[in-house]
């Protein structure tokens, strides 16, 4: 599988763009997203919730099937037909169905009792995520659970994700949350402190070798580069940056490892510059409005 975010124009759903992540264990990122579906099933064993799970914005399925070993029926909805079909193909549980859907418009036969949606609501616009949200407080019984960028971290990102259409900060995503949800929390998840210190060192390092580098070298990044890199793949932008400032600068940047992947109740402190870059919500007791 695909270890960066895939993105890809099917004429079928249509024509939206879709951006996905496949999932690769051996990779970082990858093991990042997988985290965040055993997280969900944590706090769902620590407060009793069982039975149905609806996963949308599902993609290929991967997610549903680890949510299955514990609910006794798992759901996964995509916009995208291309991914259900996928989904379906590769299902190996009895538990499991899949379904296309839309994240404002789904509709399921009944409840569920838990509800997981992770990178989905900052697709959104403003008032499409209030739809969103409104349609998953009217669905779930016990528990829903949201991830998404934490604006403030994510507006560092150059480019900005185009995909994004309106990304949250942590009180503006508490507002939204709790005028459909009574009880609303908010987990971090992000880098270690250790990453975090590395990732600086390495921003120094590469600021102070761009100052001291050649005319040609800046002028090559800026009238070649920069010019195309609005448009280049994550994945693409990512392998050309690392190995311009690794062949050119002599600059390597840190590695990630799973070790360095956190989930946490609090926010950073001067103590533990703990990168902060996904706002995970835990919603109960829904707000019913027909």
């Amino acid at each position: 599988m695909s270890t960066t975010e895939s993105r890809n124009t099917n004429p079928s759903n249509g024509g939206k763009i879709v951006e996905r992540m496949d999932f690769d264990r051996k990779d970082p990122y990858s093991q990042e997203h997988i985290n965040r579906y055993r997280y969900f099933l944590d706090v769902c064993r620590q407060r009793g919730v069982s039975g149905r799970v609806l996963d949308l914005a599902c993609g290929l399925g991967q997610g549903t099937q680890i949510l299955a070993n514990h609910f006794d029926a798992a759901t996964g909805v995509d916009i995208d037909p291309n991914s259900i079909e996928e989904a379906r193909k590769y299902n190996i549980r009895d538990n499991v169905c899949y379904q296309v859907d839309d994240a404002t418009t789904f509709e399921i036969s009944g409840e569920t009792n838990a509800f997981m949606s992770a990178e989905t609501i900052e697709h959104l616009t403003a008032e499409q995520a209030r739809k969103f949200v409104g349609r998953v407080s009217r669905v779930t019984t016990d528990l829903a659970f949201f991830t998404t960028p934490n604006r403030p971290v994510a507006a560092g990102i150059n480019p900005p994700n185009p995909f994004h259409l309106h990304e949250f900060d942590e009180e503006e995503l508490r507002i939204l949350l709790g005028e459909f949800f009574g009880r609303v929390e908010i987990n971090y998840q992000g880098y270690s402190g250790e990453f975090a210190t590395r990732k600086n060192n390495f921003s120094h390092d590469v600021a102070e070798k761009k100052a001291r580098s050649s005319s040609f070298v800046k002028a090559g990044i800026r009238l070649v580069y920069q010019p195309i890199k609005p448009f280049l793949p994550d994945s693409m932008r990512n392998r050309i940056s690392a190995r311009a400032m690794e062949t050119i600068l002599g600059a390597k940047f840190p590695n990630l490892t799973v070790d360095d992947l956190v989930i946490k109740q609090e926010q950073s402190s001067s103590a533990d510059p703990f990168i902060a870059h996904t706002l995970i919500a835990i919603c109960q007791d829904p707000i019913k409005s027909f």
